[in-house]
């Protein structure tokens, strides 16, 4: 029993590990559409790679905050009879907001630095890069929902 329910609890934390989200990616000067592609590592970080003409950015993007919470309380009370008694509690919170950043570089070595905001919920966000030229890029991905 307890070798089953270790299983089980493996299955649902790998599943939640990896998740891939396709990026559409606009330049803001020329109009031109490219593609990319977000993975999910751990959670809050993560892989980018996006393609610009004949260009490819890869690196790191890793989650810069998001709402969520997390509080201890503690409570002391006297009943009628003068008991003291004494409570804990723990309270967490998961919001679907969050925010991010990439940094990205090509092997040529120009680099991209991109920020996202998304949500966890949904799996969709966007976000805007900006290369070693000072050419802005806008973004938006969503995650494939057959890995969720």
């Amino acid at each position: 029993m307890r070798r089953t329910i270790s299983l089980i609890c493996l299955c649902f934390l790998m599943a939640g590990c990896a998740a891939t989200a396709t990026m559409n990616v606009m330049s803001r000067s020329d109009g031109k559409v490219y593609e990319g592609h977000m993975v999910k590592t751990a959670e809050g970080q993560g892989t980018m790679t996006i393609y610009i003409g004949d260009v490819i950015y890869s690196g790191k993007w890793a989650r810069t905050s998001s709402d969520e919470y997390f509080s201890f309380t503690n409570g002391y009370a006297k009943d009628n009879r003068g008991n003291r008694n004494k409570s804990f509690n723990v309270t967490s919170g998961y919001g679907s907001a969050v925010a991010g950043m990439a940094i990205l570089s090509s092997p040529a070595g120009d680099g991209l630095r991109c920020g996202l905001q998304g949500d966890r919920i949904s799996g969709t966000g966007a976000g805007i890069c900006v290369d070693a030229k000072e050419n802005v890029y806008d973004f938006n991905y969503a995650v494939d929902r057959s890995q969720r």
